[in-house]
């Protein structure tokens, strides 16, 4: 039972911190942070495209790869 316990909690700190790495990710690598604009800014649900096999979810992904190829390189 402890053990159970024990690898229930690490499995949930593991979570924490997998969920803090990518939000600081995404605040300092320049293609997350274009990338996390472009959706904000198209209103576009992540999260609703991520299985979507659909003309809408290939036209946002060019769209998106686009956007990052078209972006200057360097730092800002």
């Amino acid at each position: 039972m402890k053990v159970k316990v024990t690898g229930l909690l690490l499995f949930l700190a593991g979570l924490i911190v997998l969920q803090q790495v990518i939000a600081f990710g995404n605040q300092r690598i320049e293609v997350l942070e274009m990338q996390s604009a472009v959706i904000k800014d198209r209103d576009i649900d992540p999260s609703a495209l991520f299985y979507t096999e659909s003309r809408l979810a290939l036209a946002a992904e060019k769209q998106m790869r686009h956007k990052i190829s078209a972006a200057p390189a360097g730092p800002r």
